[in-house]
């Protein structure tokens, strides 16, 4: 074969790899823009790693959510975790923010985590960034001394970076979505997402509505600044959170004012909440430094098809009467109202 037909057959060689490229990450993109979580774009990064390395293990490992610790987020085998990096800070690939390959554990330049593999093996290693932050890395493990293909590096980087902006978005789309249904100081939901929430539990079953109150938290503002009085609100916050079941709904009502809806429930349960949460509160408030605050409960029991609005209206009633008979303790409203039973 002469030199110009050699030229001419690695020119075309260039150019089908260079279309193959072209082809891979058109197909990747319309994959990830099909994804709506996180779990999603796990899966369409796992099956590029199929296409891209199919003879390769391969792992993702992600800084969690206070970025100190990478986890593992998908691995394309069974076996136990590879890459014993712990912390971003402590991968090459990360810190240099560019594919890094190690062919030999061994070698003077190999990276140092490489030699604590429990198989000695080379790593192709490709960070993943979210919005400009390195954030983890993308691990090909493979024979040692193999030198993995020319694209490979390019490919990976590729998958990275579509990924990285993928799971960058989705975060950002489920931030917004969090901070539309929440309330920013305690983390609770807001009022108007509880009340769309409780409406939709009300329309079968029967539920408990508790409206809680912080007493006396003016004076708790104004004697210890308004840093105690929020501190106050997050600890109480907490605490009813990490009293009642998952499913059972917590909304922040307004000011020092918290809702509770305990869902396929009743008045014995509601009890034991409740005396949970006295008694918690009283520890937890201790434990924490703050000054000493109690809380008074309003509570309504609802049948199928009660109005949210109706039960917040009786809930405050009976949150009135709390208040004024000595506070620190909880009024169930009558069924119906405006009968009233304080217990202490």
């Amino acid at each position: 074969m002469s030199e110009t037909a050699v030229r001419a057959a690695a020119r075309d060689g260039r150019l089908r790899e260079e279309l193959g490229r072209q082809q891979f990450s058109s197909q990747l993109h319309k994959a990830l823009e099909l994804t709506d979580d996180e779990t999603a774009i796990y899966d369409v990064v796992a099956n590029a790693l199929r296409i891209l390395q199919p003879d390769s293990a391969a792992e993702l490992l992600l800084a969690d959510n206070s970025h100190a610790h990478l986890e593992l987020a998908l691995s394309t085998t069974d076996s136990p975790r590879a890459c014993p990096v712990m912390e971003p800070s402590q991968c090459a690939a990360v810190r240099r923010g560019q594919v890094l390959h190690f062919g030999d554990p061994n070698a003077l330049d190999a990276c140092p985590h490489l030699r604590k593999h429990a198989e000695a093996c080379s790593a192709l290693c490709a960070p993943i960034g979210v919005m400009g932050r390195s954030i983890g890395v993308l691990h090909v493990l493979g024979e040692v001394g193999a030198a993995p293909p020319e694209a490979a590096g390019q490919e990976l980087e590729t998958l990275t970076t579509l990924a990285g902006e993928r799971l960058g978005l989705i975060r950002s789309l489920e931030s917004t979505r969090l901070q539309a249904r929440v309330d920013g100081l305690t983390g609770l939901l807001n009022r108007r997402t509880f009340e769309d929430e409780a409406h939709q539990a009300l329309q079968r079953g029967e539920h408990v509505l508790i409206l809680a109150d912080l007493d006396n938290f003016k004076r708790l503002n104004d004697t210890h600044g308004h840093a105690a009085g929020d501190a106050a609100l997050r600890l109480f916050s907490d605490l009813l959170m990490e009293t009642v079941r998952a499913d059972d709904l917590v909304g922040r009502f307004g000011g020092e004012e918290i809702l509770v809806l305990l869902k396929d429930s009743d008045r014995d349960a509601a009890e034991g909440v409740l005396q949970r949460v006295r008694s918690g509160l009283a520890a937890a408030v201790e434990r924490s430094g703050l000054p000493r605050f109690t809380s008074s409960f309003g509570v309504a029991l609802a049948s199928p098809g009660n109005r949210i609005d109706a039960l917040m209206s009786r809930a405050d009633q009976a949150l009135y009467v709390a208040k004024d008979t000595g506070r620190d303790r909880w009024v169930y409203a009558g069924d119906p109202a405006p009968a009233l039973v304080v217990a202490t």
